[in-house]
């Protein structure tokens, strides 16, 4: 199985990790892309919150400039788009 995982990976033009890498990446798109740490960890089946956000540590730079931007909006501008940090 993982030599036909490699197999689709390469075809697809992307480099070479492990299966396990794909929970790491859905995780780090999942909060970029505004799902709540909560539902990111539920998703995943970790069994602490500091579990989830611990392994996606490096989109946290990522979410807060998200956060200071979504604040120096003014409130009629913001939209209805919320980040949740969980």
């Amino acid at each position: 199985m993982l030599g036909h995982f490699h197999d689709v990976l390469e075809h697809a033009g992307l480099p070479r990790m492990r299966f396990h890498d794909l929970r790491h990446s859905c995780a780090s798109l999942l909060l970029l892309h505004g799902v709540p740490g909560r539902m990111v960890q539920e998703i995943l089946g970790h069994s602490s919150i500091g579990l989830t956000l611990g392994t996606s540590s490096h989109v946290l730079p990522a979410l807060r400039e998200q956060a200071l931007r979504a604040q120096t909006k003014p409130a009629s501008s913001a939209g209805s788009r919320r980040l949740y940090l969980g």
